[in-house]
């Protein structure tokens, strides 16, 4: 169950994490939600600056749909840019801020109609709890949530969609980024960033390589019940979007260090450069 605050109204809504269905990807290497996109599709999309996908998910005009977000709840640091993608065959969607019934519907943001394989993009630049809908099918809501917490920590500055705490009784995923400050690099060629994640300081618990172009690295957590695997990134030109770390291991409650590196071939220090955060994960119960 997750609970949303927004403005005066509590919003509850359960969410069943089996109904995500997975399938062997085109590449063979990794499986994906099948409701999400296919990696292609999405990746073809010249973004420009946007570098968070939501997906408007197959049979999201129905509202028997088990999702018609995914996904329906995102943490994101502020000035991220979130582009919102049609999934959904024949259909076309809107996305509109606020709840259907809300008088200030649609002030910070309506898009056009989204036919098919389209998109809308909106760059949350004010922290805060959001919510949007299509103003077709009004049932379709999706709720994001923006955080200004930034961190520096030696060769990083590091920001948080949830700030220093993830409770999954609130919130089922967060994004991070983590943007150099020591460094000039050319943001068109990759910068392959060394990524572990360590449990309470004592265990690590993951382990993997990013190639990234652009700015920054940006890792969204995702606590989930099966093996881990990582999707994404969400785009891949001209710049490198989001990628996404999912897993059960996410979902013990502990202390969760993140730990980034970048060796000295990749950079222009004689050293290497590093990062760490630190993100508190409470667990459901």
């Amino acid at each position: 169950m997750i609970q949303i605050l927004l403005g005066t109204a509590i919003i509850i809504i359960t969410m069943a994490l089996s109904q995500n269905i997975f399938f062997q990807s085109s590449s063979g290497q990794f499986e994906i939600p099948r409701i999400y996109v296919n990696n292609s599709q999405l990746q073809a999309i010249d973004q420009s600056i946007a570098s968070y996908a939501i997906i408007i998910t197959p049979g999201a005009s129905s509202q028997n749909n088990p999702l018609h977000y995914y996904p329906e709840f995102s943490a994101i640091p502020v000035n991220t840019t979130v582009l919102w993608y049609n999934n959904n065959t024949d259909q076309v969607h809107t996305v509109v801020s606020g709840l259907p019934a809300d008088p200030t519907s649609g002030q910070l943001f309506s898009s056009d109609l989204i036919p098919y394989d389209s998109y809308f993009k909106y760059t949350f630049d004010k922290p805060g709890n959001y919510s949007y809908h299509c103003e077709i099918h009004p049932w379709k809501i999706g709720f994001l949530r923006a955080n200004d917490n930034v961190v520096r920590d030696h060769d990083f500055e590091i920001s948080s969609g949830t700030g220093g705490t993830l409770n999954l009784t609130d919130q089922d995923r967060s994004l991070l980024k983590f943007k150099p400050i020591t460094f000039f690099h050319d943001p068109t060629k990759p910068t392959p960033y060394s990524v572990t994640i360590w449990r309470d300081k004592t265990e690590e618990v993951f382990s993997n390589v990013f190639n990234v172009k652009g700015d920054d690295l940006q890792l969204e957590l995702v606590p989930v019940d099966i093996p881990t695997q990582v999707v994404g990134p969400d785009f891949i030109k001209p710049t490198t979007g989001a990628y996404h770390i999912e897993g059960r291991f996410l979902t013990q409650t502990g202390n969760y260090t993140v730990k980034v590196q970048i060796i000295p071939i990749y950079n222009t220090q004689d050293r290497v450069l590093q990062g760490e955060y630190t993100l508190r994960i409470e667990a459901n119960g």
